[in-house]
């Protein structure tokens, strides 16, 4: 569909009415990361990152992505402290973004990820939400929140959803030049609730999120998640407005379980022996009596969500339970 339609195409008609030259030297950003509580998996357009379903996710504010742009000669990009050669695959998806602007200058980019690269966490959504925050600014161009996010999802999907605190739809739209695929804040709350992440494996996952989602399409079982999906997010919404936290986790965690079926489907396997262990565990711990789930994305890493009266319990049970994050959108 719409192969005419170019990312290039796109952003130019956004900038339209604005600057390609700097009006400042330097700036600084930052994005939360944003966890899937209804998955993203599927674009029905790759270029433009057109997802085959809208998506519901929950941003974690004291995660994310910090970076500092600064206009320069030539590209140089710093990951954690470490300088990228230009033609690596990190270095090479941002510079092959910042040439879809035309911009008549190259960057000096240091970005730092609180949570670990690549591991199935969402370091990229909260990477190129904070560069599209970072050139907002950096140009003067005052573009409102739908249109960030749309320029974040052309850079990496999921990161049209790291620009809002708390609960986030990203809606599917079904213009082809997705102009109307972009997320929106939901402000309801979940009261007091908590999330903390499992780190299983910090290292790079072995086969990437896009890569592994368009594979996804081939399962004989698609068809059947993109009802799922729908479903889920109408119920999930409900559910945050009834303050029912176990229908809830129970939504999450199913909806997460379905994807990786469809993963497994297809030849896919992200969990290892300490994922599997780990559900096991939180599993184990509804059976007596404290209400936790999990979900996951693609990676071997988990996030556990659950109410805060029950984070003493739960520590008795896991001793070495990593920090806990509160969830809210004030």
């Amino acid at each position: 569909m719409g192969c005419e339609l170019k990312a290039k195409d796109i952003i130019q008609n956004i900038l339209t009415v604005t600057s390609k030259k700097p009006q400042q030297d330097s700036t600084n950003a930052f994005a939360p990361i944003n966890i899937a509580l209804v998955k993203y998996w599927g674009k029905r357009n790759v270029e433009l990152k057109l997802p085959m379903t809208s998506s519901f996710s929950m941003t974690i504010k004291e995660l994310g992505t910090y970076i500092t742009l600064t206009k320069s000669d030539s590209y140089e990009i710093f990951l954690n402290g470490d300088l990228m050669e230009n033609d690596s695959q990190f270095s090479k998806r941002i510079i092959d973004y910042l040439k879809l602007f035309n911009f008549d200058c190259k960057f000096k980019i240091i970005t730092k990820n609180t949570v670990p690269t690549s591991a199935g966490l969402a370091s990229s959504s909260s990477g190129f939400s904070a560069l599209v925050l970072a050139l907002n600014d950096m140009f003067q161009w005052n573009f409102d929140k739908k249109t960030l996010s749309i320029l974040s999802r052309i850079a990496s999907g999921s990161a049209c959803r790291s620009l809002y605190n708390g609960f986030t739809e990203w809606h599917k739209g079904s213009r082809e030049d997705g102009m109307d695929s972009y997320a929106t804040p939901y402000s309801k709350n979940i009261d007091d609730l908590c999330v903390t992440l499992l780190i299983n494996d910090a290292g790079t996952k072995y086969i990437s999120s896009s890569v592994a989602m368009q594979k996804s399409l081939e399962s004989r079982y698609y068809n059947a998640w993109q009802d799922i999906v729908e479903e889920n997010i109408k119920n999930l919404k409900q559910t945050i407005k009834d303050n029912d936290f176990i229908r809830f986790g129970t939504i999450i965690e199913q909806n997460s379980l379905h994807m990786h079926a469809i993963c497994n489907s297809v030849g896919i396997f992200y969990n290892n022996d300490k994922t599997i262990g780990m559900i096991n565990k939180i599993q184990g711990l509804r059976q007596l009596g404290v209400n936790i789930f999990f979900t996951q994305d693609a990676g071997p890493n988990l996030v556990v969500l659950y109410l805060k009266k029950d984070l003493e319990k739960i520590k008795k049970q896991m001793p070495d339970f990593p920090k806990s994050y509160s969830i809210n959108t004030v």
